[in-house]
């Protein structure tokens, strides 16, 4: 099945947030506003990045501090398994977005039993890497590095 651009821009918006890229967040706003995206269906986009950026911390946050023995309190995890087509798609976008191979493979596992095929997550995963890219596009040019050609 084709994914609309209504999806296309939800999943954007997704990973936009989760990303931490301001730019690509306000673009994806306004393109997902053109789809014809209701405000619930937006706002449910940016709740999922949100929850899977926070998830990402506390798993990267307990990795962390298991290295050097450290008792820390960890929040209890949000259940960020979406059941919904979309909302498996923007969680796998945000899971890309924001390196979590845990919340990944959840979501990647969640999409298979859903019936999302290897084409459409593989186009989730190159919109999300390009959103990531043009993330850190911006902070380098922050700090005045430019990719060379």
């Amino acid at each position: 099945m084709a994914w609309t651009d209504k999806e296309k821009e939800l999943v954007a918006v997704g990973a936009s947030v989760a990303v931490g890229c301001r730019p690509c967040t306000d673009y994806h706003f306004n393109k997902v506003r053109e789809t014809g995206a209701t405000d619930d269906e937006i706002r449910q986009a940016m709740a999922i990045g949100i929850r899977v950026r926070n998830s990402a911390t506390n798993i990267i946050r307990a990795f962390a501090y298991s290295h050097v023995d450290a008792e820390i309190d960890i929040p209890a995890a949000q259940d960020a398994i979406e059941n919904s087509r979309i909302g498996v798609m923007v969680s796998i976008g945000a899971a890309f977005a924001v390196n979590s191979t845990a919340d990944l493979e959840k979501h990647l596992t969640t999409a298979k039993a859903m019936g999302i095929t290897d084409t459409e997550v593989k186009a989730v995963a190159k919109l999300a890497l390009m959103i990531k890219g043009v993330g850190s596009s911006h902070v380098e040019k922050m700090v005045g590095i430019e990719k060379k050609d």
